[in-house]
């Protein structure tokens, strides 16, 4: 960087300035960095590994002295797992700083832009009408995964048939009853994990639970469907929510949960077991 910065003051021949005091002023102004094909680091931040994924680096992104300090004490926060609030103007490229990092990191970025409106459900989810298929879905799944494992789909394709037929067409008591079948079988099955049994299980029960009070309530089924927030606090993403100093005084008590602490319990769920947080999650504030 030295070298550099005499070579640029020989160019310029600015003979009123000293080589020593340009120097100075360029490493005092800018920031040492290096983004490769498997690493990259920005100032005095560690080098971070590249993970190599579809979505690339903005190439018309430049990197200038102000983001260059913005993205190495970026990078110093998130190797220390802090949370971020960055306070400037509009246009000063806080938002794109973090879009960058994330696509250097290979990691999937969530914008949220906070005002007076947003409500914590709009994060963290709430109760919605769905469709059948949604209570259906993760059983059949999770019976298909076991069963295959257990015996061949060749000997065994009409009964395979006939239950995906049943869940195409919504046919609630007469999946319920092949998967009922389907777990019989299992269970005489040697050499399966019984824990895995006795899940499918649970879950067949709870399954029979809910057709009934489907049958009795009109055809409507509510389901809490959790927000981005918590899907990415429990997967790793990372998520920048813009403008909060918009957002209202409950959404923020929200958010204090999951910024001071490793973990969050949705009283809107009526949870008992707490969600935890994945290590690799990161949430950015903005305003």
């Amino acid at each position: 960087m030295a070298a550099e910065a005499n070579s640029l003051f020989e160019s310029v021949g600015q003979g009123q300035l000293s080589p020593d005091a340009f120097v100075d002023f360029v490493m005092k102004h800018t920031r040492d960095f290096g983004v490769g094909d498997h690493s990259y680091y920005f100032g005095r931040s560690e080098p971070v590994a590249r993970e190599i994924t579809d979505s690339q680096p903005d190439k018309s992104f430049v990197f200038t002295s102000t983001t260059l300090r913005l993205m190495e004490q970026v990078g110093v926060a998130l190797q220390r797992e802090e949370s971020l609030l960055l306070v400037g103007e509009t246009g000063t490229g806080k938002t794109s700083s973090i879009q960058e990092l994330a696509k250097l990191q290979g990691k999937k970025l969530h914008v949220f832009n906070m005002n007076q409106n947003t409500d914590s459900a709009d994060l963290l989810g709430g109760f919605k009408p769905v469709d059948i298929k949604f209570l259906l879905k993760p059983t059949y799944e999770y019976f298909l995964g076991l069963f295959k494992k257990a015996f061949k789909s060749d000997k065994n394709q009409k009964f395979l048939d006939l239950m995906q037929k049943c869940y195409e067409e919504n046919q609630i008591k007469e999946f319920i009853q092949c998967l009922s079948h389907g777990l019989t079988s299992l269970k005489a099955k040697k050499g399966l994990d019984p824990e895995r049994t006795k899940q499918l299980e649970i879950m067949i029960q709870d399954l029979q639970r809910r057709a009934q009070k489907l049958e009795s309530g009109g055809g409507f089924i509510f389901q809490f469907i959790e927000g981005t927030l918590i899907k990415s606090l429990q997967c790793g993403d990372w998520v920048l929510l813009d403008e909060i100093n918009l957002a209202s005084d409950s959404v923020l008590n929200k958010l204090s949960t999951i910024i001071e602490g490793h973990h969050i319990l949705l009283n809107e769920r009526a949870d008992i077991v707490e969600t935890k947080r994945h290590p690799d999650f990161r949430i950015f504030m903005c305003m």
